[in-house]
Parts: C-alpha cells; structure tokens; sequence
C-alpha cells in the first residue's frame, strides 16, 4: 500500500511542477503582465499569489487555491521578488 501514496505525491509533485513552471516562465518573460505590492502578485490575466508573510505562506489564491511546497515557493517568491525590484526601479 506505501508505493500507492509514494505514486501519487509523485504525481501531484509532477503537476504542480508543470503548472509552477508556467507561472516562472511568464514571470521571466513578460514582467510587464505582472503587478506585485507588498501582499499579492497578481497576473493580468487573472492569477493572483499572496506573497504577504514571505515565502513561508507563498500560494497561489486564484483561479482556484492551491498550496505549494518548500521548494516551490522559494523558487516562486525568489521569481516575484526579482519582479518586484525591477518595478520599484
């Protein structure tokens, strides 16, 4: 019963990590599409991350929510941050 779980954290690891690498990729490639202030990151399109406590409590609110794990959230807040300093310029 244990590779039962095993296979499926790995395949929800493996769809988050799909959709998080379209979210990075729009965050590097059209950082005018992106509006961040000290609470949320939001996409003009409609995706909107909460960012207010650091990357501790970084998650994705909507279209529908959805948390993330460690390393996905440093590598998300890390994107948004870089974002956010090029704005502020």
């Amino acid at each position: 019963m244990p590779w039962v779980f095993i296979y499926w954290v790995e395949a929800y690891s493996a769809s988050n990590m799909k959709g998080l690498n379209i979210i990075l990729h729009s965050l590097a490639t059209e950082p005018e599409a992106w509006s961040v202030d000290e609470y949320w990151a939001k996409h003009e399109k409609g995706l909107k991350i909460w960012i207010g406590h650091g990357f501790f409590s970084c998650r994705i609110e909507k279209p529908f929510y959805q948390e993330l794990g460690l390393f996905e959230r440093i590598k998300l807040y890390k994107a948004i941050k870089q974002i956010k300093a090029e704005n502020s310029r």
